[in-house]
């Protein structure tokens, strides 16, 4: 009798728990910790928030996690910067400070042949000296603000040559608005992509005033640029004269980017090279000017200045108050080979006048 007792007093046990436990004690109530609060953060926060990772070509090829898994530093000045990065990876490097060829052991900050690295601005401001990626792999560079770099080597922001698997985001560049700097050539690109890179994402930056803006595709002579790929997402490029992007010979995806002029001419696909320009917006982009080597009027999409053309697959693409080459019907049928949630054309603008840029 006592045993048949048990077996009951056992199971009507059981069954209170499991009732008590489908009512959920542990449940928090406090509505700063309700998921559906993730909605309503703007693009910047949800970054931060989540930890997200590249959209796009950087998200192949095993994803691009920098120095994820390894120690993280703070450094405040170039030399630290540049030795912590020679010592290899995977690290993470917080930068803090005013970052100058001053306090740099070299006129450029080199990721050289190096693995697993992340370079986070902690309110860094890297003035007259960029970034020089060579031969490295699975490398972030997010948060940080680089300018006037006419006297760092090539003169770059951030030049990407001969790598694997970066990601740049969120960053500031600029030099000086064309209005008031005559000499083009006076700086160099502010992100440029060359030497066969693959796997390359540019997101959420704000780029100005500044002539040439970025170029993926060395020379005309560079061959080899035929492996590249880049993904431009959600980036604000402003007040620049041309290049955005120059491509030659690889492939581009340029998708939800805002494009606000003057320029002269903006995406200048040429030399067989491919791009997917898709749900961008131009406004006020092009010159109307006709180029001697195409024929073809300086506008926001076409090829320019050389006489091998270029291709483009044109997607919901917004044209205000431009002048020149504005496509709406496609030459090519190329598409990215990932899938990615694409923001409609009608809010591209605003979200990325809101989110690009420094955290």
């Amino acid at each position: 009798m006592k045993k048949t007792n048990f077996v009951v007093f056992s199971v009507l046990a059981i069954i209170a728990l499991c009732i008590w436990f489908s009512c959920n004690p542990f449940e928090v109530k406090n509505s700063d910790y309700e998921s559906t609060d993730l909605n309503v953060l703007d693009a910047t926060e949800l970054v931060r928030a989540t930890g997200g990772g590249p959209v796009g070509y950087a998200s192949l090829n095993g994803g691009t996690t920098g120095g994820e898994g390894g120690p993280t530093i703070t450094v405040s000045n170039g030399t630290d910067l540049i030795n912590e990065i020679k010592a290899g990876g995977p690290k993470i490097i917080n930068v803090t400070g005013t970052i100058t060829l001053a306090n740099s052991s070299e006129k450029v900050i080199y990721i050289k042949r190096v693995s697993n690295i992340s370079v986070i601005g902690q309110g860094a401001d890297f003035n007259g000296i960029g970034f020089k990626c060579v031969d490295a792999s699975n490398i972030i560079i997010q948060n940080v603000k680089v300018h006037h770099t006419k006297d760092s080597e090539n003169g770059d922001g951030v030049e990407i040559d001969g790598c694997k698997n970066v990601w740049v985001d969120h960053c500031e560049f600029y030099n000086e608005s064309p209005a008031v700097q005559s000499d083009k050539d006076l700086y160099d690109g502010l992100v440029d992509v060359k030497g066969a890179s693959q796997y390359v994402t540019v997101s959420w930056n704000y780029f100005h005033d500044h002539w040439k803006g970025c170029l993926a595709g060395h020379s005309d002579s560079a061959t080899g640029d035929t492996a590249m790929t880049v993904t431009y997402y959600a980036n604000y490029f402003k007040n620049i004269n041309t290049r955005i992007p120059l491509l030659r010979y690889g492939k581009v995806h340029f998708v939800n980017n805002y494009v606000l002029g003057p320029t002269s001419s903006a995406s200048n696909i040429r030399m067989g090279a491919n791009i997917k320009v898709e749900n961008t917006v131009y406004e006020n982009v092009g010159s109307g000017s006709i180029d001697d080597d195409t024929g073809i009027a300086e506008g926001p999409i076409g090829t320019w200045y050389s006489d091998t053309v270029g291709y483009w697959n044109v997607v919901g693409v917004q044209y205000i108050n431009c002048l020149g080459n504005q496509p709406t019907t496609s030459t090519s049928s190329y598409n990215p080979p990932y899938s990615m949630t694409v923001m409609a054309t009608s809010s591209v603008k605003s979200s990325v006048m809101s989110g690009a840029g420094l955290f």
